[in-house]
């Protein structure tokens, strides 16, 4: 098992969880985050994917909810994939904020909005050794993805 692929491996779990075209759920993040954000004003969400945890409470909906068992039962395989035990992985927080307020709408394409989506997680193995970083990157979603925001 090579330790020194952790770091990547927390990278692209968490790339994978806020992306929508690297999923591994049929509740793309982004998507409920555009229904936490309508139905309940919630432009953020907390993760620790080794106790299951969703902060705020708010964000426990059962899509979300959902969305987190499949990336929890995503973390083995991926972990084999890049020959890194499981096992080092003490603690995996990711943090995930949309920026729906700043939210562009092209004039050339009303039925689109571009996102800004920043995520930022910290991983700690059994060594004590942090693994933290952050991913910041724009969506372009469709207005019947968006409508619900």
């Amino acid at each position: 098992m090579k330790r020194k692929n952790l770091k990547s491996v927390v990278h692209n779990f968490c790339h994978s969880f806020q992306a929508l075209d690297y999923m591994v759920s049929q509740y793309p993040l982004l998507i409920q985050m555009c229904s936490l954000y309508k139905e309940k004003g919630v432009s953020g969400i907390e993760v620790d994917f080794i106790s299951g945890l969703i902060n705020p409470n708010a964000a426990n909906t059962k899509e979300i909810k959902q969305l987190v068992k499949d990336y929890i039962d995503f973390l083995p395989k991926l972990c084999m994939s890049q020959n890194v035990d499981q096992n080092m992985i003490r603690t995996l927080r990711v943090k995930v904020d949309v920026g729906f307020d700043s939210a562009i709408v092209y004039k050339s394409a009303k039925d689109e909005r571009l996102l800004q989506i920043k995520t930022n997680y910290e991983c700690v193995d059994d060594m004590g050794n942090i693994y933290a970083g952050s991913i910041e990157e724009s969506e372009v979603i469709k207005k019947q993805n968006y409508e619900n925001c």
